[in-house]
């Protein structure tokens, strides 16, 4: 994790290429910006693991298979995609303020319409086009906005923003639970609705930093998003990381969403297993702090923190088949949620120090095409393993392996940096130029 010398400060200079004239401002209305992060981020990933707890309660209503219900949480994953990519051009196009309360209209109309659904069909519709779509709208725009506001102090401002994934995985899966078991998981889908809605108010709050409502005024009328993605196709380093998350993002679903029905089908009681999404919260919530002040100390290449953190997190995966204990699971839930706040904190900051932040609202859009398509393979494919086979033991091995593989993927990005580094030493004139790699 730790480079030799002084590499952490050569990653920063080398792979954040920033404008002459831009000048993050490293807070001040930032931090706004960092609370609607957080609030978006907590809705995001509390109903993603929340969604095992509802995925359990549609297969028992509607008396389907696991793997025509898990087109629900595969379509979601596919819109990420999707939304995303067309998140990334409204973002250039109309900014972030009005993309995120764009998003945050989808998704609300979403869930409710998940309430009046009377078959599986129009619930994949519903949850997995609409509120899929509607959430990459938001994820990314309050992503790309916190990254233009900070510069020397972004890892910070993103693992504090990050601090929602552990609160949202903390709080809402109880919530769900609780609103399932009070009003059905009609009314659980009605109530979240209304939850979602709020994130319009946050997004209203997204205006844009000084430096680019400034530049972007001159630079509008010659840089549209069609040159914006020809710019970023010259960066190859970006495309070598995007397929290493792409890999991780077709095994992240299956412990989140999956891990609840294996371990009631080994016999926890069912309000028992949702407490294992929220110690993976509580864990993530400490990790999240630690690891992002520790990406942000100069002697720490952030690139390999990463690697090392998605390689954990394969391993403790492909452990799960062999548990057999109540405690065993919240253990691996400890350790998951750990490791996952450190990976989920350093995404957003190395696709930004990858491109530059002038080309990071696309580049987020390109990266959520990558992660989304990677959801979209997940969940599916890991009921249709389940169905075959008759348990879970294929699915989270071949969901350890993926994620082994996106660390050796995140390594290759690593050892191309370190040769950029490298040659930026041997030709200073070519320091300030946008990597290539």
């Amino acid at each position: 994790m730790s480079g030799e010398g002084n590499t952490g400060e050569d990653e920063r200079e080398v792979m954040a290429v920033v404008p002459q004239d831009a000048k993050a401002p490293d807070g001040g209305w930032g931090w706004v910006c960092v609370v609607g992060r957080f609030f978006i981020v907590a809705l995001s990933a509390g109903l993603t693991s929340g969604f095992g707890i509802m995925y359990v309660e549609i297969i028992n209503y509607f008396d389907t298979t696991r793997a025509e219900t898990a087109w629900m949480s595969s379509l979601f994953g596919g819109m990420n995609c999707v939304g995303g990519l067309f998140g990334g051009a409204a973002i250039e196009r109309y900014g972030c303020r009005a993309t995120t309360v764009i998003g945050s209209i989808l998704a609300c109309a979403g869930f409710v319409i998940s309430y009046f659904s009377p078959n599986i069909y129009l619930l994949c519709f519903a949850y997995g086009i609409l509120v899929g779509s509607g959430f990459a709208f938001m994820y990314v725009s309050s992503s790309v906005v916190v990254l233009q506001y900070f510069d020397k102090r972004r890892g910070l401002a993103m693992s504090i923003s990050s601090l929602g994934d552990g609160v949202g995985m903390l709080v809402l899966p109880p919530l769900t639970y609780l609103l399932i078991e009070t009003y059905s998981w009609r009314g659980a889908f009605l109530v979240t609705a209304g939850i979602t809605l709020n994130a319009a108010v946050f997004g209203l709050l997204f205006k844009p930093p000084p430096y680019l409502s400034k530049a972007s005024q001159k630079r509008s009328a010659r840089r549209s998003v069609l040159h914006s993605f020809k710019q970023l196709l010259q960066n190859k380093l970006f495309f070598v990381f995007a397929f290493g998350s792409f890999l991780l993002h077709v095994g992240y679903t299956v412990p989140l969403i999956h891990l609840i029905d294996l371990v009631i089908l080994k016999g926890v009681e069912k309000s028992r297993s949702t407490l294992l999404m929220s110690v993976m919260g509580t864990a993530s919530l400490v990790s999240i702090v630690i690891f992002g002040w520790i990406s942000d100390l100069p002697n720490v290449s952030r690139i390999g923190l990463h690697s090392a953190s998605i390689a954990v997190l394969g391993a403790s995966v492909m452990a799960v088949p062999s548990l057999d204990t109540e405690v065993a699971f919240f253990v691996f839930a400890g350790i998951f949620g750990v490791f996952m706040g450190a990976w989920y904190m350093g995404q957003g900051v190395l696709v930004s120090q990858i491109v530059g932040v002038e080309l990071t609202s696309i580049a987020f859009g390109v990266h959520s095409l990558h992660t989304g398509s990677g959801m979209f393979l997940s969940s599916i494919l890991a009921g249709w393993l389940f169905d075959i086979t008759g348990s879970y033991v294929l699915p989270f091995y071949i969901s350890g392996c993926l994620y082994l593989c996106a660390s050796l993927v995140t390594l290759i990005v690593l050892i191309a940096r370190r040769r950029v580094t490298d040659h930026s030493h041997n030709h200073p004139a070519t320091r300030d130029s946008p990597s290539q790699m």
